[in-house]
């Protein structure tokens, strides 16, 4: 009991100032929730919680330091913007208030709790909620990936010892085919998953590599996962799998992928931190 009560109440006023501020905090992160599940982007809910797990983690380590500002200005100031913004939420929901939400939202919390002097010191979270609504900025035939898509699914399935044949973005299979669009040629889950690095990079800082390494490697595997959904989207094109298909085209399919993905990365990412066992006895 003693040890929830050191968690969930501070024991002098800073502490107590931090916490209330945290709560809030916490408040709006459910609004973001609420948001992504009112549009119905189940594998962008996967993002957004590793997003405010990361500030939550940043902002918690950072809580002895933690004074409460006085500035009347600032405080006005972000009492506007978070109003506007849950305004925005209900007038004009959409997938760009959907991404940039976090950063705004951080930022009015930043200007009412902590003032604007001490913007430097909270250079990773403003980084991290920066990076992560990109991706809604970036339009679908950026960089004009579908054809470079359908060359590596076709193959992907070419070297798996499936029957397959290209013609331009067409896959074709026995008895069907898949186009790939521009929706379908993974710059999305890529630029996902480069936000991705950047939070993991802010959050574990890599001891033994670059981070533009870790960074490469999730853009990598975002096109590589999508490749590879594409590929059984493909096999799966048939006239009999049409309920397979169907089920791995939606959104719920697409969120097991994420997920897949997110989950090797963050494999990857810690196994390649670890310090070879021959260093380790020299």
């Amino acid at each position: 009991m003693k040890h929830l009560q050191q968690i969930f109440l501070g024991s002098d006023k800073n502490e107590t100032d931090f916490r209330t501020s945290f709560y809030c905090l916490s408040m709006l992160s459910l609004i973001h929730f609420s948001l992504g599940i009112y549009l119905g982007k189940q594998a962008y809910l996967m993002m957004s919680l590793l997003l405010w797990a990361a500030i939550g983690l940043l902002l918690w380590d950072r809580r002895p330091y933690f004074r409460k500002s006085r500035d009347k200005g600032s405080f006005f100031f972000g009492c506007i913007l978070v109003a506007a913004l849950l305004v925005l939420c209900v007038v004009r929901p959409g997938e760009k208030i959907l991404g940039f939400f976090p950063l705004f939202a951080f930022l009015g919390w930043f200007l009412i709790f902590v003032g604007i002097s001490e913007s430097k010191r909270y250079f990773k979270e403003f980084s991290i909620l920066l990076v992560f609504g990109i991706p809604k900025l970036v339009p679908d035939t950026a960089f004009g990936l579908a054809p470079l898509t359908a060359k590596f699914s076709a193959f992907f399935l070419w070297y798996l010892g499936y029957p397959v044949s290209l013609q331009g973005i067409h896959i074709q299979v026995p008895k069907g085919g898949v186009e790939v669009v521009p929706a379908c040629s993974g710059i999305n889950l890529m630029t996902h998953m480069l936000s991705l690095s950047i939070i993991f990079l802010c959050v574990f800082p890599p001891q033994r590599l670059n981070g533009c390494f870790f960074a490469a490697i999730a853009v990598f595997l975002g096109f590589f996962m999508n490749g590879v959904r594409v590929a059984i989207l493909a096999i799966l094109s048939p006239p009999q799998f049409s309920e397979q298909f169907h089920y791995w085209h939606s959104a719920s399919g697409a969120s097991v992928f994420v997920l897949l993905t997110l989950a090797i990365y963050g494999l990857l990412y810690f196994s390649l931190q670890k310090p070879d066992r021959q260093s380790g006895q020299s």
